[in-house]
C-alpha cells in the first residue's frame, strides 16, 4: 500500500512538471540605454511628471554590462549599482545609490522617485518594441514606468559644421569655425549656432526614433562680407527631419533621406 501511494505521488509530480508552462524570459538587454521616468505610483494613483512642477526631465541611464546606473530625479543627480539577473527572469534591484544634495523649488517628484526605486524587484516590457518598461515591487504592483528616451546626451555640446548640402565648409586661418551647440540639461532643449556672421538660436526636440525638429528660430541681422555658409545653413535647417550618429559625428537628413548637414566634434 505504501509503495502504491509513493508511486502515485511520483507520477503526479511528473505529470505536473510536464504540464507546467515555462516562464517567459525577459532579456536583461532590454534595460540598456537612457530612459525617461514617465510616471511613478503613489498609493493607488499613477502620477505623470508633466502634471508637476519639476526642474529637469527625470531620467535614468542603465548600463547592463557594467551593472551601473545614473540619472536625475527632477533636481539631484544620482548614480550607483543596479543588480540585474543574468538568467533573464526580469529580476532587478537598484542600489546602493548616491545622490547630490541640492534643494529645488519642488522636491515632491524627486522624493517619490527615490522612494519607489528602493521598492523595485523586477521589470517587464509593455509591448514588443520594448520602448516602455514597467517596474514592479514585491506585490507585483507597478511603482514606476520608463519610456525610451531620445539620446540627448549624445547630441550635447558644441559641434563644428563640416558640410552643408554635400559641400565642405572651409574656415580661414584665424577665424572661428562655423558651429552648432546643443544644450540639453533643461526641459527646453536649446540650440545656438553661428556660420560666420549672425548668431542663430532657438529650441529643438529629438525623438527616440531620431526624428528632430527646430522651433522658434531667431537670428541677429548683421550683414557681413561673406555670408554664403550662413545662407546655406539657414536654407538647410528647415529641411532637416532626422539625424544619425556616425563614427565621424552627426548627419542630418531631409524627408527624402538625403544628408543635408554634417557636424564634427
Amino acid at each position: 500500500m505504501k509503495k502504491s501511494l509513493f508511486a502515485s505521488a511520483i507520477l503526479a509530480a511528473a505529470m505536473s512538471s510536464c504540464t507546467t508552462t515555462p516562464q517567459k524570459q525577459i532579456p536583461s538587454a532590454l534595460l540598456e540605454g537612457e530612459w525617461n521616468i514617465a510616471s511613478v505610483a503613489a498609493d493607488t494613483t499613477e502620477i505623470n511628471f508633466d502634471q508637476e512642477d519639476i526642474n529637469i526631465d527625470p531620467f535614468v541611464n542603465i548600463q547592463v554590462k557594467e551593472q551601473q546606473v545614473y540619472g536625475n530625479a527632477g533636481c539631484n543627480n544620482f548614480r550607483g549599482q543596479i543588480n540585474i539577473d543574468t538568467l533573464n527572469t526580469g529580476a532587478v534591484k537598484f542600489g546602493p545609490l548616491a545622490s547630490t544634495r541640492m534643494m529645488c523649488p519642488s522636491m515632491k517628484m524627486e522624493d517619490m522617485i527615490l522612494k519607489n526605486i528602493e521598492q523595485i524587484v523586477k521589470f517587464q516590457p509593455t509591448n514588443e518594441q520594448a520602448d516602455t518598461l514597467q517596474f514592479l515591487n514585491m506585490d507585483d504592483k507597478v511603482v514606476m514606468t520608463l519610456t525610451k528616451r531620445a539620446p540627448y546626451s549624445l547630441l550635447a555640446g558644441k559641434w563644428t559644421i563640416a558640410e552643408i548640402k554635400g559641400k565642405a565648409v572651409e574656415t580661414k586661418e584665424g577665424e572661428e569655425a562655423p558651429f552648432m551647440e546643443f544644450e540639453v540639461a533643461e526641459a527646453a532643449k536649446k540650440l545656438f549656432c553661428n556660420a560666420g556672421c549672425n548668431s542663430i538660436s532657438g529650441v529643438f526636440s529629438l525623438g527616440a526614433d531620431l526624428s528632430v525638429s527646430f522651433n522658434n528660430i531667431g537670428m541677429t541681422e548683421m550683414h557681413c562680407k561673406n555670408m554664403d555658409t550662413e545662407d546655406a545653413l539657414v536654407k538647410a535647417m528647415p529641411e532637416i527631419k532626422t539625424l544619425a550618429f556616425t563614427k565621424e559625428g552627426i548627419s542630418f537628413s531631409n524627408e527624402a533621406k538625403e544628408v543635408v548637414l554634417k557636424l564634427r566634434k
